[in-house]
């Protein structure tokens, strides 16, 4: 048995994909060339050991929770009517045992606010510590019944709130929780926390922070679990990242690049607020600017080290930060993290930005190219 935790379970995405899966174990829906990726011949591997027959469902939900899985898929079509009514009907047996827990909202926005009255952890009057604690207890029972799970983070984007000193490292972060610092948190990083604390898989389906938090990372890498996700990538940045990396093939230059989102369902509600919508924007932001400016994803600063610099299978050859030039000849696999310390003359607790240039090859080709961008952080 296998099972996916879906965080945000009885809203738009969540509620079409149990749909689709239970749909598809009662021979109802497709398979084949019907947009399911494992499905495809490249994912053999993954297929035969984790079959959409044998895939459980359930979630953590903020609203509606007197409803079941099949109810709260049923509201979503009424309102959209996005697939064919006999894929929701062939889903009601194994849709209508699935409940969905009660969930956190804390530091969602005013754009989650909008979607009417919250059924959450904190409403119950717990500490962050008790919060964690329900989440933990909700994954590991799901865990028992069904073996071999993931969390995938569905909810409704959150906006960003800035990260300080207290997210840095696993043993910070784990004070601010144990300290109550609710400020200093949003929901999906504790989502993402008790996931991987639990040693459970994450991904996150939104641009909310998750496991993009540097403590989180930290106790990953620790538990060595994976995650991965920084937002869904199914419409206009899907479509983004198609054709930006065409543009740049043919050496063409993105002078601007503007999109526009038809919004319906609740996804419309939680974006109409600014706070919420920044971090979407953001997101479809950086697709492109990550692709026509090199092969790398993010480059950012932590007490004086760079680090997430990304790459396709190649060898940097130079790095420049400000005015100083690192010479290293590092091989990096394809999405692997490479660290490179800054050397910097301020003082501790200075704030440093710098402008980087990255240098780089890409396996079997002698052509250099470079890959641009700017780091920031405090000086350890």
């Amino acid at each position: 048995m296998a099972g996916i935790w879906l965080i945000g379970a009885y809203g738009a995405v969540s509620t079409t994909t149990m749909t689709g899966i239970a749909a598809i174990k009662a021979g109802a829906a497709p398979r084949v060339q019907a947009g399911i990726v494992t499905e495809a011949p490249e994912c053999d591997p993954i297929r035969s050991k984790f079959p959409l027959e044998k895939i459980a469902l359930g979630g953590h939900e903020v609203r509606f929770l007197d409803r079941n899985a099949y109810q709260a898929s049923e509201k979503i079509w009424e309102e959209n009517v996005h697939f064919q009514r006999s894929y929701l009907d062939a889903s009601k047996n194994e849709l209508s045992k699935i409940f969905a827990k009660k969930g956190t909202a804390i530091n969602c926005g005013p754009g989650v606010d909008a979607l009417g009255d919250l059924q959450t952890l904190e409403g119950e009057g717990l500490t962050l510590s008790e919060i964690v604690g329900r989440l933990m207890k909700d994954y590991d029972s799901f865990k028992n019944k069904n073996g071999d799970v993931c969390v995938i983070n569905a909810a409704s984007t959150e906006p960003h709130i800035t990260l300080g000193e207290e997210h840095q490292s696993l043993d910070a972060f784990e004070g601010l929780i144990d300290e109550n610092k609710t400020e200093m948190v949003t929901a999906s990083m504790l989502y993402a926390y008790a996931a991987i604390k639990q040693k459970i898989p994450y991904g996150n389906f939104t641009p909310s922070h998750g496991a993009t938090v540097p403590a989180i990372r930290e106790l990953a890498v620790t538990q060595k679990i994976p995650y991965m996700g920084d937002d869904g990538k199914t419409g206009e940045t899907l479509m983004k990242t198609t054709l930006a990396p065409m543009f740049k093939m043919r050496n063409l230059k993105i002078l601007g690049w503007a999109g526009f989102n038809i919004l319906g369902d609740d996804d419309g509600v939680t974006l109409s607020k600014d706070k919420n919508k920044e971090s979407k924007i953001e997101s479809k932001d950086k697709a492109i600017s990550s692709i026509s400016s090199g092969s790398f994803g993010t480059i950012s600063a932590t007490k004086g080290t760079i680090t997430d610099i990304y790459s396709t299978n190649g060898t940097i050859t130079n790095i420049a930060v400000g005015t100083c030039t690192l010479s290293p000849s590092t091989t990096v696999a394809a999405g692997a993290l490479q660290a490179f310390v800054i050397p910097c003359s301020q003082s501790s607790g200075e704030r440093v930005n710098y402008d980087v240039t990255i240098s780089y090859s890409t396996t079997g080709s002698s052509i250099t190219q470079q890959a641009t961008g700017s780091v920031s952080g405090r000086v350890p």
